[in-house]
């Protein structure tokens, strides 16, 4: 009995070794896996900050690119304004000036009356006397 005992007793003890390597051997492989994850968190850390960083820079990019385009859109719409405020200038100093047809009609007057074909009073009295004398004759 004695035998059966130690042998049992062996047995125990081999048991308790073999679970011991086994206990050794899984949290070996806890430990490995826990480091494993520990890297890609890391690495996946890494990336999330660059893609902030460029994120946030392609942001502040956008924002003054936005802010260059409402400058030169304030800029052109104060040269429209200037721009419609000379076409006004010019429109009101048109309509004030004769036009086209105004002008031809003035100078179609002018014409009729050329001083250089009216007849003076005292050429009609000569005209009218070198008429009544050719008819005496």
């Amino acid at each position: 009995m004695a035998s059966l005992l130690e042998q049992s007793k062996g047995k125990k003890q081999v048991d308790k070794s073999s679970q011991i390597v086994d206990m050794q051997k899984k949290m070996s492989e806890l430990n490995d896996r826990a480091r494993i994850l520990e890297e890609r968190t890391k690495n996946l850390r890494e990336k999330l900050h660059v893609v902030n960083q460029t994120a946030l820079s392609n942001v502040n990019e956008i924002n003054e690119v936005n802010s260059n385009q409402n400058t030169r859109i304030d800029e052109l719409k104060k040269e429209l304004e200037d721009m419609k405020n000379t076409i006004r200038k010019i429109a009101k100093g048109l309509s004030s000036k004769a036009r086209d047809a105004d002008v031809k009609i003035i100078e179609k007057y002018v014409e009729m009356m050329d001083s250089t074909r009216f007849i003076s009073v005292k050429d009609v009295e000569k005209i009218v006397d070198e008429k009544l004398k050719s008819l005496k004759k």
